[in-house]
Order: C-alpha cells, then structure tokens, then sequence
C-alpha cells in the first residue's frame, strides 16, 4: 500500500490552506468546502450539511463541558455517558462473565467480536438499574 502511494505524489495544493492531494476530482471536492453555506464564527470550520454545522457550534459550548477533565461533548446524553468512566459507573454488564462497560456499544462490541469466551448465545444484553 505504501509502495502505491509513492506511485502517487500529493502534487496539487489548496490556495486557502495546507491540504494536498493527488487528483484533481479530490482538490474540487476539497475546494467546495471552502464555500460552504455554513462556516463557524468561532474557528472557521465549515461544511455543506447543516446538520454537521450545528452539532460543530454545540462542540463550542462550554456548559457540556466535563466537570472533571477538559472533554466537551455535543449532547448532554454523552457528557453523561462519559461521567460515567470517571465515577467508574459501568452500568452494562455482559451476563456471562459479568463484565461491565461504560457504554452500550462498547457491550455489543465485547460479544460481536467474541472478547467473551464465556458467551455462548446472542442476546445477552442488559442496563442494570
């Protein structure tokens, strides 16, 4: 995969920052984000997808910031989730070797990737209370 890279020098440069590339579709796609329709007042991130933006300007909210470290999150939802590896609060626990996690999918992970020897079915999933 290097060697291919290689192959392929970054030879063509954006006029309106650092970015590189080595086709021209690549520096077109590149050079519309420079005229999004929605650009941050604050950093000048910008994007096509509303969306994106607006979760992007919640990023610059302070009041979901971690009380305990710098993390900032965009949802009050996951400022919580990420208290939780603070407090050491690991509300989802596999049911067959009793391990628990801060979050859902790191749970789903855990069995779908068959970390768990003791898993032996599917659907072992719960949210203590």
């Amino acid at each position: 995969m290097q060697k291919h890279a290689k192959e392929h020098p970054l030879k063509l440069a954006c006029l309106y920052c650092k970015f590189k590339c080595s086709k021209r579709s690549q520096l077109s796609e590149h050079l519309r984000s420079h005229d999004a329709y929605h650009r941050c007042a604050e950093c000048g991130y910008a994007t096509l997808a509303r969306q994106t933006y607006e979760a992007h300007v919640r990023s610059h909210d302070k009041s979901l910031a971690c009380y305990a470290c710098d993390y900032v999150c965009t949802s009050a939802g996951d400022r919580a989730a990420h208290a939780r590896t603070h407090c050491n609060e690991k509300p989802f626990q596999c049911l067959s070797c009793g391990v628990g996690f801060h979050r859902k999918y790191q749970l789903q992970r855990h069995r779908g990737e068959r970390m768990c020897a003791r898993a032996n079915t599917l659907g072992q999933l719960t949210q203590l209370e």
